[in-house]
């Protein structure tokens, strides 16, 4: 019994072992099934009958690819300059590709927990109250001054209902960063720039294939920042504006890059998971994922910060969702191997027949030992010995008489 448990525990450290994973090999990242994330947005290309595909980096595989959605990272994030000299290669090595890139300026936090407080149970308000307070804080720092920005040691607590009269937590530590962000990053295709007040833009004007039998005043688009294309032969696809006559910011712009197109968009107001729930809302998903062009393009859903994440290594390529990763990860591979070695020798040794090739001798089907034989078979069936020296015994008996 001892040794059995020993052996038990030597499997299970092997089985762990202690090598870190290649960047990008994971089953599947939560990050893209929260409510900032594109999981709902991925699922929609492949119902255009596009082939998609989630990378967390960029690899020869991008050879293949004919679109590619960048979903940033980075809060406030541009490409830096190794990302826009490669897909700018990449974008002219070969025609019809189109590379759409979204900055992270725009989280749901808000406007989900805004609707989940008032939907929550007694027992569970005080959880969704942190939530959206913690949201809020966030906010109010994303669109604060960076001279202003408050430092992470003055962040305050935040007081909140505590889940029952007799519970001891009754201060909520916000867990978000509060680093300062800067007021304005930019890049050579564009400038992003934060507004000073959240402009809620409930018309939308721009192409006719981007806004016919379009009505966002039930879901107004939140604009946290402005965006400035740089450089000529940009258009805009898509712009917002509130019923208040305030300034129309674009929310869509594109250019041609050689015989290919690069689609920067303001924020992702319209692509995340919790945004997509509304109708209007995936309309425009939907119109975005037209510009790809005509359906089985091959897509890739990329989340990679600003810069850029060039792998070389072949064996970082294997399909995230695949359990053929497992035979690329130590450990597990070198057990897989053997397990797989053996098993191939198992079916060489059981089923096969070696040898040369030989003619087998026919059975008369009159030959009576064959009888004996298959009436012993199931005489021993039975497993009861006495049954069957009594079923012979009768057998010879009749014969005698």
């Amino acid at each position: 019994m001892i040794a059995c448990c020993v052996f038990g525990m030597l499997c299970m450290i092997c089985m762990t072992g202690c090598q870190t994973w290649h960047d990008g090999m994971v089953f599947y990242d939560d990050n893209w099934r929260s409510i900032n994330g594109a999981d709902v947005f991925h699922d929609m290309c492949k119902a255009g009958k596009h082939k998609v595909r989630r990378t967390r980096f960029v690899s020869k595989r991008y050879k293949r690819i004919d679109t590619v959605v960048w979903f940033c990272d980075d809060e406030m994030g541009v490409p830096d300059q190794d990302a826009i000299d490669w897909f700018e290669k990449w974008l002219e090595d070969r025609p019809g590709r189109t590379l759409v890139f979204v900055p992270r300026t725009y989280e749901t936090d808000v406007d989900y927990w805004e609707k989940t407080v008032p939907l929550s149970k007694p027992a569970d308000q005080w959880k969704a109250e942190a939530k959206l307070r913690e949201a809020e804080s966030h906010l109010e720092r994303f669109l604060a001054d960076s001279a202003s920005a408050v430092s992470p040691s003055a962040v305050p607590t935040v007081p909140i209902s505590p889940p029952s009269p007799h519970s001891t937590h009754t201060r909520f530590r916000l867990s978000r960063s509060t680093a300062p962000l800067p007021d304005k990053t930019q890049c050579d295709w564009f400038s992003l720039e934060k507004r000073r007040k959240v402009l809620v833009a409930d018309r939308l004007k721009g192409v006719s294939a981007w806004t016919d039998r379009l009505d966002v005043s039930t879901a107004p688009l939140s604009i946290h920042v402005s965006l400035d294309p740089k450089g000529t032969g940009w258009t805009t696809l898509l712009a917002g504006e509130s019923t208040t006559g305030q300034t129309i910011e674009p929310l869509v712009v594109a250019k041609d890059v050689a015989e290919s197109r690069l689609i920067v968009l303001q924020s992702g107001v319209f692509l995340l998971n919790e945004a997509l729930v509304e109708h209007e809302r995936r309309k425009l998903a939907s119109r975005l994922i037209a510009e790809f062009g005509e359906p089985k393009k091959s897509v890739a859903v990329l989340r990679m910060g600003s810069g850029l994440k060039y792998i070389e290594d072949e064996e970082a390529h294997m399909p995230q969702n695949s359990p053929l990763v497992l035979l690329q990860l130590w450990p597990v591979a070198i057990l897989a191997w053997q397990l797989i070695l053996l098993g191939i020798a198992y079916t060489f040794w059981r089923w096969p027949i070696f040898g040369r090739p030989k003619r087998i001798a026919a059975t008369k089907v009159a030959d009576f030992e064959r009888h004996i034989d298959a009436y012993a078979e199931m005489l021993a069936r039975s497993q009861d010995r006495t049954y069957a020296y009594n079923q012979i015994e009768r057998y010879l008996t009749r014969e005698i008489r």
